[in-house]
């Protein structure tokens, strides 16, 4: 019963992303980037937004223990009348879209970078652009570099 119970816990946890509303924000030689609608929250000055990092290799994080990271779910914070970001929670995954690592943190805000990545997040809290709906962006992320499992 203990076994059922645990597998039960981790499928819970292996799927995170499933019930959010998951958009293509970007791509780039160091993976591909969703945003989650659902998430976008004025809060003072400040927009939060839940961003998507998948990988089609291991990325180089340093944690201590150490564990394999493929994916990231950040929390980021936009002031978008300045053009700045900082990041405020990461939480990261293995290949198996299990949670490894969390991490709460307020990072110093920073200038968004033009053409990156996080210009692609700022636009879709900041300014309202969508792109196509991904749906669970583990699975959109899989197929992308790894093909369907079909």
């Amino acid at each position: 019963m203990r076994v059922f119970i645990a597998a039960l816990l981790l499928a819970g946890v292996a799927t995170p992303a499933a019930a959010e509303e998951w958009y293509y924000v970007s791509d780039g030689d160091e993976g591909i980037v969703f945003a989650d609608a659902d998430s976008v929250q004025q809060a003072g000055e400040a927009v939060t937004v839940l961003g998507f990092f998948g990988s089609a290799e291991p990325l180089d994080v340093k944690y201590q223990p150490p564990v394999v990271i493929w994916y990231w779910i950040t929390q980021f914070e936009f002031l978008c009348e300045s053009g700045q970001y900082r990041t405020t929670r990461t939480d990261s995954y293995n290949e198996f879209h299990v949670l490894e690592y969390s991490t709460d943190h307020r990072e110093a805000w920073a200038a968004v970078p033009a053409e990156s990545l996080i210009h692609g997040m700022r636009q879709f809290a900041c300014d309202g652009v969508r792109f196509s709906v991904a749906g669970n962006p583990f699975d959109f992320t899989d197929e992308i570099f790894f093909g369907s499992e079909e």
